[in-house]
Parts: C-alpha cells; sequence; structure tokens
C-alpha cells in the first residue's frame, strides 16, 4: 500500500503509541508487521532512530491505513441481525 509522500514523521511519531493503546498492539506487534526490528520501532519513538525516519513513518503509516480497514471491513460484514 503506497502513502503519501508528504506523511509527517512528527504525527506518526506523536499518534504510534494512543493508537497502539487503542487497537491493542504492541511495539514488537508493530514491528513483525513491517519487518523491522523491535528496538528500531522504540528508536523512531524516541526520535533516536538512524535509519530512514520518513521511510519508517510511511511503513507505520501504511500499517495503520491497513489495520483501519481491516476493522471497517470486520464492521461491514456485521448483519442487522448480529447488533
Amino acid at each position: 500500500m503506497e502513502v503519501s509522500s508528504n506523511v509527517s514523521v512528527k504525527e506518526v511519531r506523536e499518534s504510534l503509541r494512543p493508537w497502539l493503546q487503542e487497537i491493542g498492539l504492541t511495539q514488537t506487534d508493530v514491528a513483525k508487521k513491517i519487518n523491522k526490528s523491535p528496538s528500531a520501532i522504540s528508536q523512531f519513538l524516541a526520535n533516536k532512530y538512524d535509519g530512514n525516519n520518513v521511510e519508517m513513518a510511511k511503513d507505520i503509516a501504511a500499517l495503520m491505513v491497513r489495520e483501519a480497514n481491516r476493522k471497517l471491513g470486520l464492521l461491514n460484514n456485521i448483519t442487522r441481525h448480529d447488533l
């Protein structure tokens, strides 16, 4: 999934922890899903990541979008009978 090239590293960094709590994932889960190490995620959050922060932010933002779409897909499959 392609995420806009103007993704804000700062916004992704600031929104990651609250999003993790909301969705019930850990930093390790994120690392596995985007093929990064848990320490890379931790360093990114602490603004100490030596790698490409823009690419990391894009990967994380893409994951957020995928998870949101997955969640919406699950909601779309709920019928009135299920409510």
